[in-house]
């Protein structure tokens, strides 16, 4: 096929990225929903999120190098060292606790996927606001209030499928609000790491389609299981995707 000019390539691979982000979270939050995960589809579930999460990963690999790699391992090891923390003191999250549904833990505390699981959302916010906004005062205002967004979206689903689950519950679907108070902590500590590494790094809007998949697929999730304030709080942060990914 030939392009007549480059703004049509883009918005071409914008609305096919699009529909696959819709589709996925569709079909797999209908099924999940329908069927649970069962025993034998935990192996399942772990490979397709690391799948999911690899497609970040290659793509932020292959444009920018070093920098990439150095934000990536930071951003892993920091990950299971803060969920370390939580689940063996409660801080800063509240108390919970680990399933099974993410496979094999370290020192049978955290799973060891969860060295690549947060880091393509800290891609995809970072990402999304550099893109319109270089205030710095005004960037962080602006990715506490997506990342909250984000995990409200995300945690309900999570709780629900057995990912985690919290010792005394919450009124957020049995998630306390002190869970999101953690996250920004946690989250604060990558966003530093990804402005100091990664403000040289090209606006490939590929980089952030693994955390399109997974927000699309806990929001059905959401939907599905008739839990209409994340699924609503989803479509919010859907407009500002797709105004990412169809704005040159």
């Amino acid at each position: 096929m030939i392009w007549s000019t480059s703004w049509n390539k883009s918005t071409y691979s914008s609305i096919v990225a699009t529909i696959s982000i819709l589709l996925f979270g569709f079909v797999g939050g209908f099924f999940v929903n329908r069927f649970g995960i069962i025993p034998w589809l935990e192996r399942i579930s772990i490979i397709m999120m690391l799948g999911i999460a690899t497609i970040s990963y290659y793509v932020v690999l292959r444009d920018t190098g070093l920098n990439w790699v150095a934000f990536l391992l930071l951003s892993g090891f920091l990950a299971l060292w803060f969920e370390y923390v939580w689940v063996h003191y409660c801080v800063p999250y509240g108390c919970f606790e680990y399933g099974d549904v993410l496979g094999a833990k370290i020192w049978n505390t955290v799973p060891r996927t969860v060295f690549i699981g947060r880091t393509p959302l800290i891609i995809w916010v970072y990402a999304v606001l550099r893109k319109y906004i270089q205030n710095s005062g005004l960037l962080i205002i602006l990715w506490a209030i997506l990342l909250t967004l984000i995990d409200m979206v995300l945690d309900p689903g999570a709780v629900l499928l057995g990912f985690w689950s919290f010792d005394a519950g919450g009124r957020y679907y049995n998630i306390p609000w002190s869970n999101f108070l953690g996250r920004l902590v946690s989250g604060s500590v990558g966003m530093i790491f990804a402005t100091l590494l990664l403000k040289n790094a090209n606006n490939n809007i590929q980089r952030t389609h693994s955390a399109g998949l997974t927000l699309s697929f806990f929001a059905f999730i959401a939907l599905w299981s008739g839990m209409t304030l994340p699924a609503i709080l989803w479509f919010v942060l859907l407009c500002t995707y797709l105004t990412y990914l169809h704005t040159p």
